[in-house]
């Protein structure tokens, strides 16, 4: 019996996405911030710069998004571009075990329709 992957690689992507960024509509460029499974993890674009996501206060309990921390400056959203993903750099993502129910609230992003708020 001849078994085929036949997922097209989708399986191995979810690696990714459990990186503290998930595609916030397919065919947008943008994808909403999570608190990632791993505490630290770093991508290598192909002839690009590195992008690296690190989260401080890492725990299981610590399920919480407090503090985005873009190449060292603090974006109003919980969103990024994938222009900034592939530019390289660093995305720092400070938890905490309760919901910080303002953070991220200035810059909204529709993920419908792809456009900010």
């Amino acid at each position: 019996m001849l078994l085929y992957d036949d997922d097209a690689g989708t399986l191995s992507s979810w690696f990714v996405l459990v990186s503290g960024i998930f595609p916030a509509c397919i065919g947008s460029p943008v994808y909403y911030l999570n608190v990632p499974l791993f505490e630290s993890m770093e991508w290598q674009w192909l002839g690009g710069k590195p992008f690296s996501v690190h989260v401080r206060n890492f725990s299981d309990r610590n399920v919480y998004i407090h503090e985005v921390w873009l190449n060292r400056k603090k974006p109003d959203r919980n969103w990024i571009t994938h222009a900034e993903i592939t530019s390289g750099g660093k995305l720092e993502i400070v938890t905490g075990d309760k919901p910080d129910e303002k953070q991220g609230l200035g810059n909204k992003c529709i993920a419908e329709i792809g456009r900010q708020q």
